[in-house]
């Protein structure tokens, strides 16, 4: 029944008003030609146009990434072969599959992992591999060096962290005793 009676009820439109900042072109002349208002049948009142902010997209990362730092629009590479610095028709050579996938281990969030065997391995996962257990080149299934006992890794990392723990409540004194020194 609301439905039904607020479509029965009319309102009267706005009046149209020419526009400097139209749309339409006239395709002979640079300039903009006026553009008669029309207003939209949700808001039959509304007497001139509203625009709507612009966003910057950011779009897709080319797909050489990070060899091609270029967005996707710029270099044409939403596709390997569309690149126009490492694709079909580029102007460098494009790398190996084996170097892109390196190269982007190393850029992206594997970059601030620690090795499975840490802190005994001290490299991070995307240099020795070791995400998981078995895979590190050290301490690995094919490593070059013996694996500890898993209790000897745990007892290391629960050292670590109880030093890091203590630093960090030292620290959080620290702070505590200079702002009281501060407010006095």
């Amino acid at each position: 029944q609301v439905l039904l009676k607020l479509s029965s009820e009319r309102a009267e439109a706005a009046p149209f008003v020419l526009q400097e900042q139209g749309i339409a072109h006239n395709t002979t002349s640079s300039t903009r030609q006026p553009v008669a208002f029309v207003p939209p049948s949700v808001a039959p009142y509304q007497t001139h146009e509203i625009l709507m902010p612009t966003t910057e997209k950011t779009g897709r990362s080319c797909a050489w990434y990070p060899f091609c730092k270029a967005n996707s629009s710029v270099c044409g590479g939403r596709w390997r072969d569309s690149c126009n610095v490492y694709g079909k028709n580029g102007t460098k050579t494009p790398p190996t599959d084996e170097e892109l996938k390196l190269a982007r281990k190393k850029e992206f969030k594997d970059q601030t992992k620690h090795c499975f065997w840490w802190p005994i391995c001290t490299q991070l996962s995307h240099e020795c591999g070791g995400t998981r257990r078995d895979k590190c080149s050290i301490y690995g299934k094919n490593g070059t060096k013996e694996a500890p006992p898993l209790e000897e890794l745990q007892r290391m990392k629960n050292i670590y962290l109880a030093k890091r723990k203590a630093e960090e409540r030292e620290n959080a004194k620290k702070g505590k005793k200079t702002k009281e020194t501060e407010s006095d």
